[in-house]
């Protein structure tokens, strides 16, 4: 007779082949609706895609030995798109059955493990992962989902070389992949909000000037002078121009309210209110699940992080002890959740230079990963700030990300802002390649707060990002760089 803990074994393993063996049968129907609009007409890839889709034929040519890739990300940047489209474009490369892509928030549902998933698929196939001998491609969505996914990833990793496995999960999973001794193993391809060209690309079908971009890049960011930046910015004008006579103005208020989530660009997103609404929903979804896969809050702390969203939302900047205060936590559980969302990369964190040119510890100022988060918080509470503010914050946003994107996450960089009066809004300090302070607004900005913390931490020069055209400062310290020439980097 069956003891009950077999009994127990004996379902769970049952679910989990049912569960395997219809993700088998109807997995392709359920991820067309990820990678068609409509019938023949495909979504853009995003440049994440490409990047994926070299690694698994590499693989498959046997050209590199690395068999794992990982894509952490804020929630809604288009992770499980990327699966459905990789999982389209190697479907019929692979044997029968040799490709499978799970959910494993699903695999949850239906009472199934990870691991359990891995034992039915054996039992599928036939045949244990030691005895393989043709590749198999595991596509693995909301992996952050097991807690003990890294465990049974690093056994996997260990059986077999014949299995590419290609998982996604919050921004939680870099950290996790670190703990566990995962990261030599696996090519990392972290997802972040749409930039400026990717909204074009996805919205548009507009493919941007890739060559553009980095000569704009190579220019901005790393001539030795404003005059010599000024000089090469200025040769890049009439290709600039040459790109904006193709784009929308309109697109650009699209792009800063929520056009930095892939999702929302979906035709049947269309109504602005309906997309505000799955803004706050995916909002709530981070807070009551990915943050607790770092921070591990009990219930009144957790409720005390959406209060506390909402403050970020109408300012940058704030003091902890009035925020403490008004929240009614101490300001060591404040810190510890702004550390939380910080790592969930909900938020980016942005210190204070202090009067002597050093980091100060306690203040900071706070910018969201995607302003859509914080348009979603303004709607929500009615905010009553003007218009030409809260776009001057969502254009902070984006500067930061792109900052975050480019130099600050890949460790080329950092970033702080100026504290002192009339301080530029971010110091980018750029590995080997000196300092720069800037300045961002929209309309005409005079360029005083990039000239006087220039002059006062000494940067290699000032830029001011507006609406202002390419124009160098007379005594050759600052530049003022036009909005469109921002936005294509």
């Amino acid at each position: 007779m069956n003891s009950p803990n077999n009994k127990l074994a004996e379902d769970i393993n049952s679910k989990a082949r049912v569960f395997v063996q219809n993700q088998l049968t109807i997995s392709e129907a359920r991820l067309k609706g990820y990678v068609f609009e409509r019938p023949n007409w495909a979504y853009p890839k995003r440049f994440a895609y490409y990047r994926v889709e070299k690694y698994i034929k590499d693989f498959l040519l046997r050209k590199i030995r690395e068999r794992y890739v990982a894509i952490p990300g804020l929630s809604g940047t288009g992770k499980t798109t990327i699966l459905a489209q990789i999982f389209m474009t190697f479907r019929n490369r692979l044997k029968d059955r040799h490709i499978l892509y799970i959910s494993l928030e699903q695999a949850a549902t239906a009472g199934a493990s990870l691991q359990d998933v891995f034992d039915a698929y054996e039992h599928i196939l036939g045949i244990s992962f030691e005895k393989l001998e043709d590749p198999i491609l595991l596509l693995i969505d909301e992996v952050h989902q097991d807690k003990d996914w890294t465990r049974t990833i690093k056994s996997l990793y260990d059986r077999t070389t014949k299995i590419f496995v290609v998982f996604s999960g919050s921004s939680a999973v870099s950290i996790q992949i670190e703990k566990y001794d995962l990261a030599r193993r696996t090519f990392f391809e972290k997802l972040y909000p749409l930039s400026f060209c990717e909204f074009l690309m996805l919205k548009n079908n507009h493919f941007p000037d890739k060559k553009l971009k980095e000569e704009l890049k190579e220019a901005l960011y790393f001539s030795p002078s404003a005059k010599e930046a000024y000089e090469k910015l200025n040769r890049l004008s009439e290709r600039v121009n040459a790109q904006w006579k193709v784009i929308d103005r309109n697109d650009v208020s699209l792009y800063l309210d929520t056009g930095t989530l892939p999702y929302t660009l979906k035709s049947k997103l269309a109504d602005q209110v309906k997309i505000l609404e799955t803004v706050s929903q995916m909002m709530d979804k981070i807070i009551n699940t990915d943050i607790q896969q770092i921070g591990r809050f009990d219930v009144n702390t957790l409720s005390k992080i959406k209060p506390l969203l909402f403050v970020l939302a109408d300012t940058n900047t704030m003091s902890v002890n009035r925020c403490s205060e008004a929240l009614g936590i101490t300001n060591v559980t404040l810190n510890l959740i702004l550390d939380t969302l910080t790592q969930a990369e909900l938020i980016i964190r942005v210190p204070a230079l202090g009067l002597a040119g050093k980091i100060a510890r306690k203040e900071a100022k706070y910018l969201f990963m995607t302003p859509a988060i914080r348009v979603a918080l303004s709607v929500i509470t009615g905010s009553d700030g003007t218009t030409m503010m809260r776009r001057g914050y969502q254009l902070e946003d984006i500067v930061g990300l792109h900052f975050y994107r480019e130099f600050v996450a890949p460790g080329f960089g950092l970033l702080a802002y100026d504290r002192t009066q009339g301080g530029a809004d971010f110091i980018l300090s750029i590995r080997g390649n000196g300092k720069i302070a800037f300045e961002v607004g929209l309309g005409h900005k005079s360029g005083k707060q990039a000239n006087a913390t220039q002059k006062r931490v000494k940067t290699k020069y000032g830029v001011t990002i507006s609406d202002s055209a390419l124009l160098l400062d007379e005594d050759n310290s600052s530049l003022h760089l036009p909005l469109d020439y921002f936005l294509l980097i």
